[in-house]
């Protein structure tokens, strides 16, 4: 895998995220997440993914993210 410039750690997820083909982030944030909450939209904005899925509560993002994975096989 080649070597990319990140402006941050969030944005290194978000990367990774994509190069490993991930669709969706399900996620319940904190206000330490919203770096994690914003490279998504930079990446959506340039046709990338993944796409960021803010739900009400952690144990909905696990149901909603096992569910996607059961539903098609993909992470």
């Amino acid at each position: 895998m080649e070597e990319i410039e990140v402006e941050g750690a969030a944005e290194g997820y978000v990367e990774l995220f994509n190069r490993y083909g991930v669709d969706y982030i399900f996620s319940s944030p904190g206000t330490e997440f919203v770096p994690l909450c914003e490279y998504p939209a930079k990446y959506n904005s340039q046709g990338k993914k993944p796409f960021y899925i803010n739900t009400s509560h952690e144990a909905v993002s696990l149901t909603m993210s096992k569910g996607y994975a059961m539903a098609t096989g993909r992470p």
